[in-house]
């Protein structure tokens, strides 16, 4: 069921506006600026704003676009964007309980918004069938138009905290090298190359893509550990093939443009 968030607020301001003046009002310096907040704003919790929840969907749509196209597949699902791009979509932004999500049309699906060190971004697309779908009454928050873009290569960014995790992720990649290589024939792990697959800040982990002398290709996957001010890089099970030609469609294409847009690469045993 849908309830107006701008009626509540109407009510509210009713309500509230039968007292006397506000003192810190009427005392309030005349020549101070306030800085004006919309009626969509306020009804948000911080610190999400219409603005950054715009942005991250824009941000979301783009890196679907840039590693996942339908061209990949040969088929369009209902997740996909593709269908999309060069028109101007209608976002209706929703909140369920504390959850804050977009809803899309000729979409069943939502997309679901979370915060990080004051980042807001997306967990994907959710679906009526999936647990993690909120259910129950929503409040209809406010609305954007959203024009959706040709692809175009993601902008990770850089930070301090980022820069801590990379340092964390080479650290990883590093041991992992030297346990592989001593497992096996040295020679075999000669002049490897290692690619750091490039991510944002608020993401939980990475992966990285090592690629021997004779093709075979080591997928390594990690998440990052955060404690007393510090990061470490801890590996996941991973998986490899024998060659580029082993992949599918779509995990070939998304290994190829990953390789291709990361800064990060590594010579180890040369």
């Amino acid at each position: 069921m849908k309830k107006s968030g701008f009626a509540i607020m109407i009510a509210a301001m009713l309500l509230g506006g039968c007292g006397g003046i506000d003192n810190s009002v009427k005392d309030a310096d005349p020549f101070m600026v306030h800085p004006q907040v919309s009626q969509e704003d306020a009804a948000l919790p911080a610190p999400f704003t219409m603005d950054k929840l715009q942005q991250a969907l824009d941000e979301y749509i783009n890196y679907r676009l840039w590693y996942y196209p339908e061209n990949t597949a040969g088929t369009v699902g209902n997740s996909s964007f593709d269908a999309y791009i060069g028109q101007s979509i209608d976002v209706e932004i929703r909140s369920y309980g504390e959850g804050i999500y977009a809803s899309l049309p000729k979409k069943e699906w939502l997309v679901a918004f979370v915060e990080k060190e004051g980042i807001v971004y997306t967990q994907g697309q959710i679906d009526p069938d999936m647990k993690a779908w909120p259910g129950g009454d929503y409040t209809s928050i406010g609305s954007f138009s959203l024009k959706i873009s040709e692809p175009r290569k993601p902008v990770f960014g850089d930070s301090p905290r980022k820069t801590k995790m990379i340092e964390a992720s080479l650290a990883y990649l590093d041991r992992y090298y030297n346990d592989v290589s001593q497992q096996g024939a040295d020679e075999e792990w000669e002049g490897t190359t290692a690619t750091l697959v490039d991510f944002y800040e608020y993401e939980m982990g990475t992966t990285a893509w090592l690629v021997r002398k004779d093709g075979a290709i080591y997928n390594v996957p990690m998440y990052f550990d955060e404690e007393n001010d510090g990061i470490l890089a801890i590996g996941m099970k991973g998986y490899h093939v024998e060659d580029a030609e082993a992949f599918g469609p779509e995990e070939g294409y998304r290994y190829l443009k990953e390789v291709e847009d990361a800064s990060i690469k590594i010579k180890y045993g040369l």
